[in-house]
């Protein structure tokens, strides 16, 4: 929760001081002294939604102070909304791992089965050899979107690149390859 949300929070709580910045501080360290686990907070979350799940996964980085942040999220879709079920904060700046997604992907999948899940709607930056490789073993379908210069193989086995193809498609269309494909 960012502190504008929080000083919003903040108004509405019925303190005995009436100094809002006390309250504010009051309600701080309420919510960092109270940690729940994010299985915990997964389970409750997901069981309030409506299976099979659209996860996202994304990764946002910002500096506070001098001080770099990097957060790797999986999120359930709900309602066009992005709801963070597990999260890793990485030590170092810039892309995560196959290793870091595929930890997020396993403490779900402790929690659910892969057949709950639609899909999984990523960015170009998590296209790795071995995270895909992953989620084909899981079974668990993806949506990811393309960088500029990638390459598909198409049914003969030549590579072309989708710009040239996904010129004519519209918002919300979408070009569907069905088979494995190889991606260079």
């Amino acid at each position: 929760m960012n502190g504008q949300s929080l000083s919003k929070l903040s108004l509405h709580c019925r303190y005995k001081s009436v100094r809002k910045e006390a309250s504010y501080r009051r309600l701080k360290r309420f919510i960092t002294r109270l940690p729940i686990p994010q299985e915990k907070l997964c389970t409750f979350i997901l069981g309030l939604i409506p299976g099979p799940y659209e996860l996202a996964l994304d990764r946002t980085n910002w500096e506070f102070g001098k001080t770099p942040i990097n957060i790797l999220m999986l999120s359930v879709i709900f309602k066009g909304l992005a709801i963070p079920l597990f999260w890793i904060l990485l030590p170092h700046k810039g892309c995560s791992g196959p290793d870091d997604r595929i930890e997020l992907m396993e403490r779900l999948l402790a929690l659910r089965d892969s057949s709950t899940i639609q899909s999984l709607v990523m960015d170009r930056e998590f296209i790795s050899p071995d995270w895909l490789t992953y989620l084909n073993m899981r079974n668990i379908c993806f949506h990811v979107r393309l960088r500029n210069n990638i390459k598909i193989g198409r049914a003969k086995g030549e590579l072309i690149a989708p710009k040239n193809e996904l010129n004519d498609l519209k918002p919300h269309d979408a070009w569907h390859l069905p088979g494995h494909r190889q991606i260079g």
